[in-house]
C-alpha cells in the first residue's frame, strides 16, 4: 500500500554493518515501533476514507458497506444486513408550480395502451406522502441479532444511512 512504512529496511538500512548486533537492532527496532504502531492505524484510516470516497447509494455497494462497517457487532458474524424494497407505488402528482414537479404521460381510464417500454407504461397517480403512510418506509433495513443493545447500535447505522441513501427515500430498521 501507499502508506506502508517498512521499519525493518529502513533500520537495516540506516544501520552502518559493524553496529548490526542483534540486541543493537532489536532495541532500534523497539524505538521504531510506537510510530508503526501510529502508521498502521493511519493506513487502516486511508483505507476506510477511500472506501467512503467511493461509496454510492447503489444497493449492493450500500449493503456491502454496512457489513463491512458492522460485522464485528453481529452475534454470528456470517449474518449481513440486508434490504427488504417495497414496489412502486405509482406516480406521484404534485401542485402546479412546484419545484419537485415531474411531467409523465396521463391516460383517459379505460385507454388502449400499447408500448414495449416499461417507463411508458400506465401507472396509477398518489399524493406525495400516501404511499409511505400506507408503507412506513421507502425500504426496509433488515439488521441480524447483534452483540450490543439496539439502542446504542440504530444512531450507528442510521448515521451511514442518512449519509449514503437515496434523496427522498424513507427507511425502517428493523432488527430479527
Amino acid at each position: 500500500m501507499r502508506y506502508k512504512l517498512f521499519s525493518d529496511n529502513l533500520i537495516n538500512m540506516r544501520t552502518p554493518s559493524f553496529l548490526r548486533g542483534r540486541k543493537h537492532i532489536l532495541w532500534l527496532q523497539s524505538l521504531v515501533y510506537p510510530l508503526q504502531v501510529i502508521n498502521d492505524a493511519f493506513q487502516q484510516f486511508a483505507k476506510d476514507k477511500m472506501l467512503e470516497a467511493k461509496m454510492t447509494s447503489q444497493v449492493m455497494w450500500l449493503e456491502w458497506y454496512l457489513n463491512y462497517k458492522f460485522r464485528q457487532y453481529f452475534i454470528n458474524e456470517s449474518d449481513g444486513i440486508t434490504f427488504k424494497h417495497f414496489v412502486d407505488f405509482g406516480v406521484p402528482f404534485y401542485q402546479e408550480g412546484e419545484p419537485t414537479e415531474k411531467f409523465y404521460v396521463v391516460y383517459q381510464e379505460g385507454e388502449l395502451v400499447t408500448t414495449t417500454i416499461p417507463e411508458e407504461e400506465p401507472k396509477p397517480l398518489y399524493f406525495i406522502n400516501e404511499a409511505l403512510l400506507e408503507a412506513g418506509a421507502s425500504f426496509e433495513v433488515l439488521v441480524p441479532p447483534l452483540k450490543i443493545p439496539a439502542i446504542d447500535f440504530d444512531p450507528m447505522i442510521s448515521y451511514v444511512l442518512n449519509r449514503y441513501r437515496i434523496a427522498g427515500k424513507v427507511y425502517k430498521i428493523t432488527h430479527q
